[in-house]
């Protein structure tokens, strides 16, 4: 049989989750020449666009759930891959029974499960605990393991700790993203916070925090994303806080041209993680923004005059630091937006990160890499 690897994601309403399709849609492109197919299975929506496959599959809800593996099974030709890699959710569902032997699978994990769940009130809580029992379980019956970080890849060898594993990193597809055109004139910071959704972890409350409390230069914060609170205008000190909502990528274009500097998150830690690799992250640089942000980045070490890492507590953000950061920025100008993007185009491109997961699940499957 061909050697043919299959990336899957379980998405059903594609639609609201715009940034992740983006992303399989950028590795599906840079997975071009390789082994390597991307299926999102979905509620309803099919069809195909640059070498991503929407399939539809029957069942949703809590039903779904629990039987997702076998609707899987009941959707796509599995036997024809020679592994599939699976984005975990959770160990909810664990069985394979249906899924052909020969088949390897892999489990991709983009955060530690039972520490997010468990941000989400009583009913979060309740959820890691079953997490926390049945994940065990799930990974006993995969092969080998996918993970964004390196934190992520040694919490999820220490649940299973036979399993080989490979960090694979977020990316960027640099050459899709518009460089950044304009900064806005005058006294004002501009600073850029989007996000899909602003969970805790996001950690918008440090920083609307720090701006009450900021005495001046005036700062503008730029808010979009679900959860920033209602469309408009507040102020906050010396600060003024504009939400837009949710914005489409146009949109996005147009905020992001705003910028002076663009904002990651600010607290992975209240998701038990030291590490993050952020999707917003990568798109700021490619678009020559410089960035500050409170975790470690793998792809980012400290030292680099285009983004500035802050501490990871529960303390209010510090403007100062952050407006002594953009005068160094814009001192800079426009040479550092150039080395951004430089930067982006040849260290966070999605191909050799595309070729380096098909090679590791070719050589699980195959057998040249073994439990250990």
């Amino acid at each position: 049989m061909t050697p043919r690897v299959l990336h899957l994601n379980w998405i059903p309403e594609p639609g609201r989750w715009p940034g992740v399709m983006a992303k399989l849609a950028q590795q599906a492109r840079a997975a071009r020449g390789l082994p390597l197919e991307f299926v999102v299975l979905t509620s309803g929506e099919s069809g195909a666009c640059d070498g991503l496959r929407l399939v539809p599959v029957a069942g949703g809800g809590l039903s779904g759930r629990l039987r997702r593996h076998r609707l899987i099974a009941g959707a796509l030709p599995l036997a024809d891959f020679t592994a599939v890699v699976f984005r975990y959710y959770t160990g909810f569902d664990c069985d394979f029974s249906s899924w052909p032997q020969a088949t390897a699978r892999f489990s991709e994990h983009h955060t530690i499960e039972s520490a997010e769940l468990a941000d989400g009130g009583l009913r979060g809580w309740a959820q890691a605990g079953l997490e926390r029992w049945r994940g065990p379980g799930y990974l006993r019956q995969v092969h080998g393991l996918v993970a964004v970080t390196g934190e992520i890849l040694a919490y999820q060898q220490k649940r299973s700790p036979r399993l080989p594993g490979i960090v694979i990193g977020n990316g960027i597809e640099a050459g899709a993203i518009p460089v950044a055109s304009a900064r806005p004139a005058g006294g004002e910071l501009h600073l850029v916070f989007a996000s899909g959704r602003f969970d805790s972890w996001q950690g918008l409350d440090r920083l609307v925090a720090g701006l009450a409390i900021h005495p001046g230069p005036r700062v503008v914060l730029h808010l979009a994303g679900h959860g920033a609170g209602d469309v408009g205008e507040t102020v906050a000190g010396q600060a003024r806080i504009i939400r837009y909502g949710v914005l489409d990528q146009a949109g996005i274009d147009r905020l992001m041209d705003k910028a002076h500097l663009a904002v990651g998150p600010l607290a992975v830690h209240r998701k038990g993680l030291r590490e993050a690799c952020p999707l917003k992250s990568r798109d700021a640089l490619a678009r020559g923004i410089p960035l500050v942000f409170a975790h470690e980045d793998p792809d980012l070490p400290d030292g680099n005059p285009g983004w500035l890492r802050l501490p990871a507590d529960e303390t209010p953000i510090d403007i100062p630091s952050i407006v002594a950061f953009a005068r160094r920025c814009a001192s800079l100008q426009p040479g550092l937006s150039q080395e951004l993007r430089g930067f982006a185009e040849n260290k966070l491109a999605w191909a050799p990160r595309m070729r380096h997961l098909t090679e590791f699940a070719l050589d699980v499957a195959h057998g040249r890499l073994r439990l250990r």
